[in-house]
């Protein structure tokens, strides 16, 4: 049986991760939408798929939508930003 608390903890730790989660994925959208990268960004940019690709669909299949999404070139907005 699960305590209250540790219920609790479960969950305000799984949307701590969750903000973070969309946090890199707004950004991850912005860098890839930005036409002229600076070197810095373009690593940001590659670091961020790199650990955005690997998210398990069991995990957030929310994410893994998004980051599809951005990796196909559809934009929130309608459009294509490849």
């Amino acid at each position: 049986m699960y305590s209250a608390e540790g219920l609790a903890e479960g969950y305000f730790e799984l949307d701590e991760y969750s903000d973070i989660l969309k946090d890199k994925l707004v950004r991850y959208r912005a860098l890839t939408e930005k036409k002229a990268l600076s070197q810095s960004e373009r690593a940001e940019r590659a670091e961020l798929r790199c650990e955005l690709k690997d998210i398990p669909a069991g995990l957030s299949p929310d994410a893994r939508d998004e980051f599809e999404e951005i990796e196909r070139g559809d934009s929130k907005y309608g459009k294509s930003f490849a």
